[in-house]
């Protein structure tokens, strides 16, 4: 799980001139991980990746700011 949080937040993988981005980029990167787990059925093919997407980046953020 380290690994995947860490594959997600990578700053230096997102262009310096779109930090205004970084969290719609980190979404879809989420969202692209969950789903090829599901395409490997390392997850259950009526997993909800959206709503998962957008509870696991914002809580990732919260924990950041702590």
């Amino acid at each position: 799980m380290r690994k995947w949080f860490k594959r997600v937040i990578v700053s230096n993988k997102v262009p310096k001139n779109y930090d205004n981005k970084k969290m719609v980029i980190r979404l879809q990167n989420a969202k692209n991980i969950l789903d090829k787990a599901v395409i490997e059925s390392k997850l259950k093919p009526d997993t909800p990746t959206e709503l998962l997407t957008h509870i696991i980046i914002p809580e990732l953020y919260g924990m950041m700011t702590i």
